[in-house]
């Protein structure tokens, strides 16, 4: 048998602003450059694509992670609506 998923809209909160924290750092980091060689040479401009490719890369994930983010927010807003929905109405019930 397996165990329940236990949730709280405290939890969720907790990793939504995990998220923010994680895609601020990444869009917050500068792209390495290639410091040596000439740009002229083929290899130094490879590595230069290469670099540009991952700034490009690093961009799309920490947009990525700010979506998750703004979800699973609005989700542990919804977790805590339906909670207190569910207490008012049980409330209603026993009254």
């Amino acid at each position: 048998m397996q165990e329940a998923l236990r949730v709280s809209d405290t939890s969720l909160r907790a990793v939504a602003s995990g998220c923010a924290e994680l895609a601020a750092k990444l869009s917050g980091t500068a792209a390495p450059s290639a410091e040596s060689g000439l740009s002229c040479q083929p290899s130094t401009a490879a590595i230069e694509t290469l670099l540009a490719d991952a700034g490009v890369a690093r961009e799309a994930i920490a947009s990525r992670i700010r979506d998750t983010s703004v979800e699973v927010g609005s989700a542990a807003a919804a977790y805590a609506n339906t909670d207190a929905d569910g207490a008012a109405k049980l409330g209603d019930q026993m009254v």
